[in-house]
């Protein structure tokens, strides 16, 4: 309840996570995405280029996402591939710590891509603002996670309501899809130091809309010893 930037919806929970799963070490990268989408375009802002190939992908909506997701998982016979859920990835990004990220309380640009600086109508006002790093260029996590923290959000595979976490323990949660868009974690490289958190959580309205700040990594889930694997 104290950490700083704390919003009203991160109530502290036991979770339960009963089923292994891999995740990307790194987030989605154009080059990647354009295997699947050859003509896919992730753009610029303020004439600065998001589309370089080991950018990650951006302007990709969840449904997008979803898409990749599905034919990834057809040219690979020996994996199912899934975006996280919301306790997967906070989960990983966490890499077994507790503070605001997973290296400590602060934070600086030599570990996390994010803008502590003013905003003009939804953009940095900073002519040397950066923008997207490629992946891998910033610390990765204890179990090996790059950009966990900033670079781009990262859709998951939760419905956003605009609710709290449900009371008590769960075990593997996804919050339900009602229709009102997806959650997304992990902050941009636009936005401030409290909204790249671990524990920082927002949903995107529209499951077909895309934004210069959102991409995603990827799940594979493991079966368990004796039973089939259903995910």
């Amino acid at each position: 309840p104290d950490e700083e930037g704390r919003g009203d919806d991160e109530t502290q929970h036991e979770v339960t996570i009963s089923r292994p799963f891999y995740m990307s070490i790194h987030e989605v990268t154009n080059r990647a995405y354009r295997r699947f989408r050859p003509d896919h375009d992730s753009h610029d802002v303020q004439r600065r280029s998001l589309n370089g190939d080991d950018q990650p992908v951006v302007h990709v909506s969840w449904n997008d996402a979803v898409a990749f997701a599905a034919w990834a998982t057809g040219r690979d016979p020996k994996r199912r591939y899934r975006l996280p859920t919301e306790a997967e990835w906070e989960r990983a990004c966490r890499a077994g710590t507790t503070t605001r990220f997973w290296w400590g309380r602060s934070v600086s640009a030599a570990q996390a891509n994010f803008y502590d600086g003013d905003l003009v109508s939804g953009r940095p006002s900073d002519p040397d603002f950066r923008v997207t790093v490629p992946v891998g260029t910033l610390p990765a996590n204890p179990w090996g996670l790059h950009e966990v923290h900033g670079n781009v959000r990262e859709w998951c595979a939760d419905g956003f309501a605009n609710d709290d976490y449900p009371p008590g323990p769960a075990t593997d949660p996804v919050s339900p899809d009602i229709g009102a868009g997806h959650l997304t974690r992990g902050g941009a490289y636009g936005e401030s130091s409290s909204m790249i958190r671990a524990a920082f959580r927002i949903g995107v309205q529209g499951d077909d809309e895309a934004r210069s700040y959102v991409g995603f990594r990827l799940v594979s889930p493991l079966p368990q010893p004796g039973a089939a694997d259903d995910d």
